[in-house]
């Protein structure tokens, strides 16, 4: 937990926030809607990416004391660009495997949610590789 801190400025729970309000803005801007079943797989993938950007630093390494304001921010916008990717990953495979809602349109605000996100759709992100999600075999 103060690795976290220390690493990305913030709090774990704040940036994790961060994180998922970026998958959920470019989500409902497509007309994605997110099925409660998925949330849980959804916080799994930023746990992986923060994960990443830790992996970066030794806990033990006295460079993490010394992590400026500036290098923080870096950390956490890296984290943020790949899950900006794994969202548009997810937004092709919504795309190519056509999973229409057809009953009971939702929406978001004035935004009519046409896709409804599933456990196909995150199954089929490998590959081609997504660090930190995808591993090359």
């Amino acid at each position: 937990m103060a690795v976290v801190e220390k690493v990305y400025g913030r709090r774990p729970s704040t940036v994790n926030s961060v994180i998922i309000a970026d998958f959920e803005l470019i989500a409902y801007r497509k007309g994605i809607r997110i099925a409660r079943e998925e949330a849980q797989i959804i916080r799994e993938f930023v746990d992986a990416i923060v994960d990443h950007v830790l992996s970066g630093y030794d806990s033990e390494d006295y460079e993490i004391k010394n992590i400026n304001a500036l290098e923080q921010e870096r950390n956490l916008n890296r984290a943020r660009a790949i899950m900006r990717k794994v969202a548009e990953r997810i937004l092709d495979r919504v795309k190519a495997t056509q999973c229409y809602v057809d009953s009971a349109h939702s929406t978001v605000g004035s935004k009519k949610m046409r896709y409804l996100l599933n456990n196909e759709i995150f199954g089929s992100l490998c590959p081609p590789p997504l660090p930190p999600l995808c591993f090359a075999a």
